[in-house]
């Protein structure tokens, strides 16, 4: 992700850079790296920004739930809350829904799942009428997770029902998402398997 991020910065396409500072935040975000050094890994790719660009917001993101892991949720809140608005000033669909997502994992972070279920609401009808099947089963996993918290069961595994027919076949991480969810929900009723 790093090594794209350079080619990309130097081929002056600022899409492509876009596109890289999304991977890298991901990869900040998803990778082994600590809270605390991805926290400043993430303040060095702002550091020098003049305004802020749709690349940036992947970026604010990952800073947001690095804070949360960090207990500091409502740095997060106000991250999170800085990309959105961005997003909807320019009116880029997928990133607002992003940050909506954010904002829900940080919720579920907070210990707050009827936040994060509301928010994570919002998302899903954005992600349903963009027609984005993929972006509607991750939201719906996510919901699943807040749904789990709260006791509501059924609920939480039709959503698990959502995000399995929508996660792509070869895609590790949405089908790892969905089968760990069905087991919390099997676990949480009391159904164990051999």
């Amino acid at each position: 992700a790093e090594r794209a991020l350079r080619h990309a910065r130097r081929s002056g396409i600022y899409r492509e850079e876009a596109w890289g500072l999304w991977w890298l935040a991901d990869a900040i975000l998803t990778g082994p790296t600590p809270a605390a050094a991805g926290t400043a890994r993430c303040e060095e790719l702002l550091r020098g920004r003049g305004e802020l660009r749709v690349g940036d917001v992947g970026v604010l993101g990952t800073l947001a739930l690095l804070q949360a892991m960090q207990g500091q949720f409502e740095r997060g809140r106000q991250l999170i809350a800085q990309g959105r608005e961005l997003m909807e000033s320019l009116g880029h669909a997928t990133p607002l829904v992003a940050t909506m997502c954010w904002r829900g994992e940080l919720e579920l972070l907070a210990g707050d799942p009827a936040a994060a279920e509301a928010v994570l609401d919002e998302a899903r009808q954005h992600a349903v009428a963009s027609g984005s099947l993929e972006t509607g089963a991750n939201i719906a996993a996510l919901l699943a997770r807040a749904l789990l918290w709260q006791g509501r069961h059924t609920e939480a595994e039709r959503l698990v029902d959502v995000a399995r027919a929508g996660a792509p076949p070869d895609s590790r991480p949405a089908q790892a998402r969905w089968r760990s969810l069905l087991a919390a929900v099997h676990a949480a009723r009391g159904q164990t398997g051999d």
